[in-house]
Order: C-alpha cells, then sequence, then structure tokens
C-alpha cells in the first residue's frame, strides 16, 4: 500500500531498512495533510459543526450587560435564522458545563467545572435601603454604616451570599428567594439593607427604596463564561463578540 501511494504521488515517503522504516521528510508533511484532510473530512460529515444553530446564553438576574446585548444583536443580525435564545437560570455556569447553555454572563465567582471564563470588567457594589432608613442622610455607605442593621440575602444565586455579609457584623440576615422578594422585604423595614451590583437597580425598582454608593466594599467581577472544550464554530465567534464589545 505504501509502494501505492507513493507511485501515486510520486515521491518516497518512507526510508526502509532492516530494523523497520521511518517516515522521510516529504513522508512528515504528507502525513500532516493527511490529518488536515481527515479533519475536514470530519467536520463535513457533522452538520452541527457547519449548520448554524441558535447559541443559547443563560443569565442569572438584572439582564445582559452591554457586551452582551451588543452580541446579541450583531449574532441575530448575521444568523436571522438561527437568532440567540437567552434563557434565565440559577446558575448560568453550571448551565454551560452541564451543556444546557453555550455562554453565560456570571456576576460574582465562576465555580463549575471544565469551563472557561473571562472578565468583561468589575462592578461597583450598592446599598439599597428604605427612604426611612437612618441610611437616607449618608452620601456613600461604609461597612460601619451597616454595623447592626438587617442584611437582606438573596440566597437563590445573589453575588453577596449570607457569609459575605457576616463580616459586617450585622444584628441579622434575612433570607429571601429571588430579587423580587429581596426588594419588597428591605422595603419593609427601615432596618434592612440590602447590597448588590450597581445595575441591579436600573432592572429593579420601588418607590419606596433609594440606591447609595458603597465605599470600601468590594466589586463584583462580572465574566463570560463558555466550554473549556468547545467545538462549536459558532459559539466560538459569540465568545469573540462578547470580547471585543467589552
Amino acid at each position: 500500500m505504501l509502494r501505492e501511494i507513493e507511485a501515486a504521488v510520486g515521491v518516497r515517503l518512507v526510508e526502509r531498512g532492516p530494523h523497520g522504516a521511518v517516515l522521510t521528510a516529504d513522508g512528515e508533511e504528507f502525513a500532516r495533510r493527511c490529518v488536515q484532510v481527515q479533519e475536514s473530512f470530519d467536520a463535513l460529515v457533522d452538520p452541527a459543526r457547519w449548520r448554524s444553530r441558535p447559541v443559547t446564553v443563560a443569565y442569572a438576574w438584572a439582564g445582559l450587560e452591554a457586551a452582551f446585548s451588543g452580541a446579541v444583536r450583531s449574532w441575530n443580525a448575521a444568523h436571522p435564522d438561527a437568532p440567540c435564545r437567552l434563557e434565565q437560570v440559577p446558575a448560568p455556569d453550571a448551565a454551560v458545563a452541564g451543556g444546557a447553555a453555550d455562554v453565560a454572563v456570571v456576576r460574582g465567582p465562576v465555580t463549575a467545572l471544565e469551563v472557561r471564563s473571562r472578565v468583561l470588567y468589575r462592578e461597583d457594589r450598592v446599598v439599597v435601603h428604605s427612604r426611612d432608613s437612618a441610611l437616607h442622610e449618608k452620601p456613600r455607605v461604609t461597612a460601619e454604616d451597616l454595623r447592626d442593621g438587617h442584611a437582606v440575602v438573596n440566597v437563590d444565586g445573589g453575588t453577596t451570599t449570607a457569609q459575605w455579609v457576616q463580616a459586617l457584623h450585622p444584628a441579622q440576615v434575612v433570607p429571601v428567594h429571588g430579587v423580587d422578594e429581596w426588594v419588597v422585604a428591605i422595603a419593609a423595614d427601615p432596618r434592612r439593607y440590602g447590597i448588590t451590583p450597581e445595575s441591579t437597580m436600573r432592572y429593579y425598582n420601588h418607590p419606596s427604596l433609594e440606591v447609595r454608593p458603597a465605599a470600601g466594599l468590594d466589586p463584583v467581577p462580572v465574566h463570560v463564561v463558555w466550554r473549556a472544550q468547545e467545538r462549536s464554530a459558532d459559539v466560538t465567534e459569540f465568545v469573540r463578540l462578547v470580547l471585543e464589545g467589552a
């Protein structure tokens, strides 16, 4: 078979000896090109690798940031037959790791395994409180101002966990489920406050609440997340659009 291949291409591919055969320089190049042809053929007969499909983007709350919104708009304009699918889920990075989503926006730490992530930017935290709270007179709220208050924590995917809040020495931690319940709980009691990335209150509002900049509180990283072994050219292209827009 080797002789037939050599006759077909017109060059010597192997050097034969008493202890076996080794590839010539032409043989090594020929072998490399064979691999390329095989990979191209595999891609040709696998429709998932060349047919556009919707890219599923997962997020937990507060919508999509500008980099994601711009990427979604660009993708949808270029692929009208396969627009992005947006899904709100409690743990976006886990959705990517498990195959339920292709890309995710994650505020806070990325904890899922077998994913890659990139920090797009860091978002300042703000303090949310009722209008009749003692914090009303504060132009900026410090950790000391929050001491002995009642911290409201969204346990369903919030960026401020009960453990994180303990460093502020609250008199009470009030757990809630979801951002809507978090907003209502803060408005119900002047002793309560919540800590959140500043974008939250662009999407959620309440007439009895006020928002103050937080001084000395760690900002929240905003990540784009995708699978570590991603094979889809569509997903790779979407991630590129997100990074370019950041």
